[in-house]
């Protein structure tokens, strides 16, 4: 058995051989797709070297469900990519010079402001330098540049009380290259910040 066994691989070698030598295809495999009126699919394989083959039937529904399978990946694969983009993006922002005012339209008058991002760990220059106290009613106005669209603001008042606002997004204004931060007093008596 094994010396026909290895008679008939030399025969298959020289055969391949020989068709190579014609220019013939000798993949190993050879696959045939037929489809039907009703878009019914049958698919056989075939194994050249040892003449096995299978056949899979698919039908026309089972068709359309594996295509839209393939359409939901290829539509979540794009809302991945177009996420990453996002990321990227947000990664590499743009800085943005912007006018800012900041009027104080409570009944406490400040001595110092400061403005920093939310991500810092100080608050930088005080911003009313010689044009302190700022009192109610008053406004001043000023410039910054920003990457980062979350901010917090320390107010100090007169008799040296802080007052933080933290989170303060400045892309919420109608204009974000034109911000006006409004400190107002509530009904209840404390501060809040109004951005326009």
């Amino acid at each position: 058995m094994k010396k026909s066994l290895r008679i008939f691989s030399v025969l298959v070698v020289v055969a391949m051989l020989l068709a190579l030598a014609a220019g013939c295809d000798v993949s190993s495999t050879t696959t045939e797709t037929h489809t039907d009126a009703d878009g019914n699919t049958t698919t056989t394989t075939t194994n050249n070297l040892t003449g096995e083959s299978s056949t899979v039937e698919t039908t026309a529904e089972e068709a359309a469900a594996a295509e839209e399978a393939e359409e939901a990946e290829g539509a979540e694969e794009a809302e991945e990519a177009e996420e990453a983009e996002e990321v990227a993006a947000e990664d590499e922002a743009v800085p943005v010079e912007a006018a800012m005012a900041i009027m104080n339209s409570s009944e406490v008058v400040f001595n110092e402001i400061y403005l920093a991002l939310s991500t810092s760990d100080s608050w930088g220059d005080e911003l009313l330098g010689d044009n302190a106290p700022l009192n109610p009613g008053e406004l001043i106005n000023g410039s910054f540049t920003y990457t980062d669209p979350d901010w917090d603001m320390q107010l100090v008042d007169e008799e040296g009380n802080e007052i933080n606002f933290t989170g303060i997004d400045v892309t919420l204004a109608e204009d974000p290259e034109n911000i006006t931060l409004e400190i107002v007093t509530e009904d209840d008596g404390s501060l809040s910040v109004i951005i326009e």
